[in-house]
């Protein structure tokens, strides 16, 4: 089957977990029926009879590097420091298997990629059977077929951190575990009481000068909130939301106080004790801003 009419010079490739699901070089393969039913069930799920895909031209480093720099881009826990793939030449799948290009369907923060997304459609059991033939005999080392690859997790993570710095990067749906390599939680250091309002709820906006250290936040990073005395004693949270101001007179005059300060506070107060430890030239040099937050659990 064609592909949309596109060359179909290249590969397709997929992550590819090998546990003990696939069998190992050396081995024989006879057919798809063969297989453990965890190799199809949980490396071979579709969605909406389709199958997801990336296509790319080459296998070289750099190429395998930036596609798993995709792939790891919405991880939520952390992928074991080899990641697997499988790349399938492109006129191989494209015999049996009816592809088609597919940007809804990308899965990725790396907004730079999502043209590189392949469909693989209106999937039957016999093509399922199919997709598992030729990735199981890659697993055992035919020549002339599909082969697998592995990319160092550091490698890719690399790649990421430069797709973000050049500013290519979908924050809102990177992965947690993601998020945490290239954005690190903001550590802010709280008086005793301050930890205990915001243990409990009762604070819910951080105010602080929108410095070069607060100039790139952004809403679902992460705070670390830690006692000055202590800074084993922390609470986790998630920033929901950012107000940005000139000062924070303007800032206090349009929220709750006290869900600033975390107790009952008049807004005359809370202004004089945050321009206590903010002085208004800092105030009008930087800009100020409110950091809205949810605790996590732990």
């Amino acid at each position: 089957m064609e592909s949309d009419g596109e060359n179909n010079a290249g590969y397709y490739i997929r992550s590819i977990n090998k546990l003990s699901r696939w069998p190992d070089a050396g081995d024989t393969f006879e057919n798809a029926q063969c297989l453990q039913a965890d190799a199809i069930t949980a490396e071979l799920r579709t969605g909406g009879n389709k199958l997801s895909w990336w296509k790319i031209n080459d296998l070289e480093n750099e190429t395998l590097a930036q596609i798993t720099a995709s792939l790891i881009s919405i991880c939520d826990e952390k992928p074991n420091n080899i990641i697997s793939i499988v790349a399938v030449p492109c006129d191989i799948l494209e015999d049996s298997i009816k592809m088609e290009k597919s940007l809804s369907g990308a899965r990725t923060a790396v907004t730079g990629l999502m043209e590189k997304h392949y469909d693989s459609i209106n999937m039957s059991c016999e093509d399922i059977e199919k997709v598992a033939g030729i990735i199981a005999k890659a697993f055992i080392g035919c020549e002339g077929g599909a082969v697998i690859k592995e990319i160092d997790r550091d490698e890719a993570l690399e790649h990421l951190v430069s797709e973000y710095e050049a500013g290519s990067l979908n924050l809102d749906i990177l992965g947690n575990w993601a998020r945490e390599q290239i954005r690190p939680p903001y550590e802010i250091a709280v008086a005793d009481d301050e930890l205990g309002y915001i243990r409990s709820g009762t604070k819910q906006v951080e105010l602080q000068l929108l410095n070069e250290k607060y100039k790139k936040i952004a809403v679902s990073d992460k705070i670390k909130f830690f006692r000055q005395e202590d800074d084993s004693d922390v609470v986790h949270a998630e920033i929901v939301g950012l107000y940005r101001y000139a000062n924070f007179a303007e800032l206090v005059n349009d929220y709750d106080s006290s869900i600033i300060a975390g107790h009952e506070i008049t807004k005359d107060e809370l202004v004089r004790s945050t321009t206590n430890r903010f002085p208004l030239r800092k105030q009008n040099k930087h800009g100020v801003i409110g950091i809205k937050f949810k605790v996590l659990e732990t």
